[in-house]
């Protein structure tokens, strides 16, 4: 079984083309080029996505420091607390993949969980999912209940 998350979710699509695998499980991700938001469509194009300031991700700490409201405040201890991936040639890497993805066929019987408020992967924009409600792009983190509960249930049907 594999389960991946936004860019994890590509990453086991590929891996499953090769690996035997009883079940595929995707989570806040998209399962070809056609699901990628018209944003990152046009990003690819135009090559927008080079100008992307990933050595930001660095600098979690200093956006903590400034009153932006409890929202992005929550949002961003979030994200220091979770973002595990910190390197700026990794993220830069990582979002050419995503944006240049040429994935056109999706995986059959691919289990797509998907946030109808994620900001990241439009929910207009996706197929054939399980939708949950008020789940966003982190909802992994958020909706963790949900996952306890479901998770198992989609893993041994």
């Amino acid at each position: 079984v594999l389960i991946g998350v936004s860019f994890g979710g590509i990453l086991v699509q590929e891996m499953s083309r090769f690996l035997r695998i009883r079940k595929l499980i995707i989570i806040s991700s998209v399962k070809s080029r056609e699901e990628l938001p018209r944003r990152m469509r046009l990003a690819k194009h135009t090559r927008l996505y080079k100008l992307l300031p990933t050595r930001l991700v660095n600098n979690i700490d200093a956006f903590t420091k400034y009153e932006f409201g409890k929202t992005v405040s929550k949002r961003l201890e979030l994200y220091k607390k979770y973002l595990s991936v910190n390197d700026k040639v990794y993220l830069d890497w990582a979002i050419e993949q995503l944006i240049c993805w040429r994935c056109k066929k999706q995986i059959p019987n691919i289990i797509h969980i998907h946030g109808d408020k994620d900001a990241v992967f439009p929910i207009k924009y996706i197929s054939n999912k399980i939708v949950l409600e008020g789940g966003t792009h982190i909802m992994i983190v958020n909706k963790f209940k949900w996952f306890n509960e479901n998770l198992p249930k989609l893993i041994i049907e």
